[in-house]
């Protein structure tokens, strides 16, 4: 089932070539192809907000940016396992807040 393109109004038209992911029978496929420019995007802004975390004071800041960092993590993790950066990333978010960690690895959107 496609996604209703009017849900999203920021995202560019993309051709059956530029397509980076899709599913099929409930699994997600990648383009081999955007695979490096995939992971670049995804390490960039997971450090960048690695970073953030670290020098945040407020408590609901680093909530959201903790959440970020699981989402980009997932994406880190994807394309490459053996990223113990985005691992460990997890394990705090693990630490943080358990049923997160359990409904990614349950294949639910959280």
């Amino acid at each position: 089932m496609e996604a209703d393109p009017s849900q999203f109004p920021d995202t560019p038209e993309i051709t059956e070539e530029q397509r980076l992911a899709f599913v099929v029978e409930n699994n997600l496929g990648l383009c081999y192809a955007g695979i490096p420019a995939l992971y670049k995007f995804a390490f960039s802004h997971f450090n960048k907000l690695k970073l953030a975390y670290r020098h945040k004071k407020e408590e609901e800041d680093n909530h959201q940016i903790a959440h970020q960092l699981f989402d980009f993590s997932r994406i880190l993790l994807i394309v490459n396992a053996d990223n113990y950066t985005a691992w460990n990333a997890r394990l705090v978010q693990l630490a943080l807040d358990e049923t997160r960690e359990l409904t990614c690895t349950s294949g639910k959107s959280y």
